[in-house]
């Protein structure tokens, strides 16, 4: 088992329990091997809304209105979802603003 920390930032920790002000600290035990998508699988099978706004569980990919952030690396730049994820890493989910 690896221990994980997600961080999930105002403007999306209401869909995870939060109080849509204060980010949300989630400590997660995932099995050896595991990746960033099933990390993001077990947030929306625990938390619907997050599923349902954020993550679809079908396809198993992001809505596009969040940005996955892992040890301080956009998961764009590293295998995205297929990422795998070692002990003590830290997974920052931030809200996309658009906008002008």
């Amino acid at each position: 088992m690896v221990r994980i920390r997600l961080e999930v930032l105002p403007g999306l920790n209401a869909s995870v329990g939060g109080d849509g002000i204060d980010s949300v600290i989630l400590n997660r035990e995932m099995e050896e091997g595991s990746r960033v998508g099933d990390v993001l699988c077990r947030l929306a099978t625990e938390y619907q809304s997050f599923g349902a706004l954020f993550f679809d569980l079908q396809t198993r990919k992001l809505s596009g209105q969040v940005a996955v952030v892992l040890n301080d690396q956009l998961l764009e730049v590293l295998q995205a979802l297929d990422t795998e994820i070692q002990e003590g890493d830290v997974i920052r989910l931030f809200p996309l603003l658009a906008g002008g």
